[in-house]
């Protein structure tokens, strides 16, 4: 401010005003936000005429710069108001990152600010998705992780720290079905099965959780499905770990509540992922892609990339409040099952 008069109204005694208008900064994020001087002056200058407690006068200059704040926009961007689901400057995990919902959402944490570590058994596809990351001028690292052995999860968790002195999102991703009556699926399968889909998810949580809690905060986010809450012949093996994954999320969710570090669920519906047409005849793809778009309510069976969105907000800043819970994204398909049979 260049006159005297506006270093007189920033004297002492008019502290508790600029307190109170930094107040509203705070709570309304203003890092997104531009506010010109004289816009804060005459802030203060209605302030100094504002009878009331401080939680009216609080109210009073919201009520102002709500409607006065100009959005901040840098050529090319858009103007929605994106800034409480950035990550700049966190590290995260996504396991099973090589492909699909994983790959997407690497990609996505990447673009919003994120160092990534893709977890992956196939270093052919990992490697690939740090490549495309890093062409577009992001950071990702890939490590080698079988997520069903305690001992490489401990390792890839270690080896993220040591390279990055941090970790702050934790995406519980990779995870398999295997298709079979369970009278028939064999003693070999079911503990594979259950060994990366629930045990993984435990593994990770468990050996990511006490870098989260010694840094003050985290956030997980634990892969389930629609099959977690109806089924299909042959899957019992999967519906039954991606049902536990639910439960596992609740109280996961409230042993950390008081740590700061949240821990949410994530459902899919049918997603045009590998695994969703994994083991289809290649003559029958074109007919069986059309009758699944045609079995979700919304029409379509949609891209990996709406799922990333979806778990881009539950590790945000923006998702500070939702721990403990389920988003399922599934275009209303379990709404439809539930309702017609």
């Amino acid at each position: 401010f260049d006159s005297s008069e506006d270093r007189r109204l920033i004297r002492l005694n008019d502290l508790t005003s600029t307190l109170t208008i930094i107040e509203c900064w705070r709570i309304m994020d203003m890092t997104s936000y531009v506010i010109c001087p004289d816009l804060f002056l005459w802030a203060l200058r209605l302030l100094g005429r504002t009878s009331g407690s401080y939680r009216q006068q609080l109210n009073s200059i919201y009520q102002i710069l709500r409607t006065h704040l100009l959005p901040c926009k840098r050529e090319g961007e858009s103007m929605t108001d994106v800034s409480n689901m950035r990550l700049d400057s966190q590290v995260a995990i996504v396991t099973g990152g090589g492909t699909g919902i994983g790959a997407a959402t690497a990609r996505l944490f990447a673009e919003v600010g994120a160092s990534v570590v893709i977890a992956n058994r196939r270093a052919s596809t990992g490697e690939a998705v740090v490549k495309e990351i890093e062409a577009a001028g992001g950071v990702a690292t890939f490590i080698s992780t079988d997520v069903s052995d305690p001992a490489q999860v401990r390792a890839m968790v270690d080896h993220t720290i040591e390279q990055y002195g941090r970790l702050d999102i934790l995406f519980n991703n990779a995870g398999l079905a295997i298709v079979a009556p369970f009278w028939e699926l064999s003693d070999e399968d079911w503990q594979f099965v259950v060994a990366v889909n629930l045990s993984g998810h435990f593994y990770c949580a468990k050996y990511a959780v006490p870098h989260m809690i010694e840094q003050g905060g985290g956030a997980i986010v634990n892969m389930s499905s629609v099959l977690g809450y109806a089924t299909n012949h042959g899957m019992t093996a999967y519906t039954s770990t991606k049902s536990g994954i639910v439960g596992m999320t609740k109280a996961m969710a409230l042993d950390l509540a008081d740590k700061n570090i949240r821990v949410n669920c994530i459902v899919p519906g049918s997603i045009d992922t590998p695994m969703m047409w994994d083991g289809y005849p290649p003559e029958e793809l074109s007919r069986i892609e059309r009758e699944a778009a045609e079995a979700v309510p919304v029409g379509r069976v949609a891209p990996p990339e709406e799922i990333a969105s979806a778990v881009l907000f539950l590790v945000s800043p923006a998702a500070s409040l939702v721990t403990g819970t389920t988003l399922i994204a599934d275009g209303a398909l379990l709404t439809k099952i539930a309702t017609e049979y």
